[in-house]
């Protein structure tokens, strides 16, 4: 709990600072309203502005998390590194970037589940280097942010787990294989 207020209050602080613009719809993202932002930003999308790039994103990211699909979860990312390129000291949008990037590495092994045999070798490379995207754009957001720490801290404990798991599940996977055989 003591976590949410501090985000909740880190992104009070930002909203107080940022172009009144987009206020409102940070704000609504503040208050969990985020099909509401998401409307609100997808209005905005013609302006092409860091903030609408990063609002749009995490709306859509908090609205579905644990049931987005993998273009769902690349098409937030593309918001997201675009939220960067044009902001680059933006800490915010590299922490939920890197949160993305550990999604899609959930994603990805989900489908590995599927077919582990389809391409075996390819896609555990595919997915150890989503997540160690996820955990440079985590580290870069806490060397832009400190107050990230904590945050960055549970992200990371994702990351060696997915980490841990993958290569478990490949593991297994051979085996089973190998008495098949």
């Amino acid at each position: 709990m003591g976590e949410k207020n501090k985000s909740l209050k880190m992104l009070e602080r930002w909203v107080e600072s940022m172009e009144d613009e987009y206020a409102e719809g940070i704000e609504l993202l503040a208050r969990g309203k985020n099909n509401a932002a998401l409307h609100f930003f997808e209005k905005r999308m013609d302006n092409n502005h860091y903030l609408v790039h990063y609002g749009l994103a995490t709306a859509k990211f908090k609205e579905k998390r644990d049931a987005l699909t993998e273009p769902e979860t690349r098409d937030i990312i593309a918001h997201y590194e675009v939220a960067m390129k044009q902001k680059p000291v933006f800490a915010d949008a590299f922490l939920m970037c890197g949160m993305a990037y550990e999604q899609l590495a959930g994603v990805l092994m989900r489908a590995f589940k599927q077919h582990p045999y389809k391409n075996m070798d390819k896609q555990v490379t595919g997915i150890k280097a989503v997540l160690r995207k996820a955990k440079k754009l985590i580290e870069k957001a806490v060397e832009l942010n400190p107050d990230f720490s904590d945050v960055a801290t549970s992200e990371l404990r994702v990351y060696k787990t997915r980490m841990r798991g993958i290569d478990n599940l490949k593991a297994h996977y051979m085996e089973i294989k190998h008495h098949q055989n």
